[in-house]
């Protein structure tokens, strides 16, 4: 049986589990599940290494915002190079080698690329853009 793009994209992301990291820092092992990854935005930042410090800082800026990225069903997925996942994600979000951030949508859609770490200001901005979000800041009355 043919899997649609987004349930690809779930299942490598549920895959990831061992790298999955929400906003606040704790292993996010509520967002390894399929049904969690379909109701979130993820943060994906492909690194050379987990040791990379681009990806610190890009922790440490959702970390410092961690109840706004909450709030937004954001979470940070490291994607350190070398496993089967990571090639399978950068082949679907079409990115090369080193280091991108790349903001998927509740939809499985790119709404973001970045070579560089992105300013939470950037990544709030995007979302709170978006349909889907400002359907969100409706219906929970903000």
């Amino acid at each position: 049986m043919e899997r649609s793009a987004g349930a690809r994209l779930t299942i490598a992301l549920a895959a990831m589990v061992g790298v999955m990291v929400s906003a606040g820092g704790a292993p996010a092992a509520t967002a390894a599940t399929p049904e969690a990854i379909g109701r979130q935005r993820v943060l994906l930042v492909f690194v050379p290494s987990a040791g990379d410090p681009r990806l610190a800082a890009q922790r440490t800026a959702l970390d410092r915002a961690a109840a706004e990225a909450r709030a937004r069903d954001l979470v940070l997925v490291a994607v350190p190079e070398g496993s089967s996942d990571a090639e399978k994600l950068r082949r679907r979000f079409d990115v090369g080698r080193g280091f991108a951030v790349v903001l998927v949508g509740k939809d499985g859609t790119a709404k973001l690329r970045s070579e560089r770490p992105v300013p939470v200001s950037t990544l709030f901005g995007l979302i709170d853009s978006m349909p889907m979000r400002r359907q969100e800041m409706t219906r929970d009355g903000g």
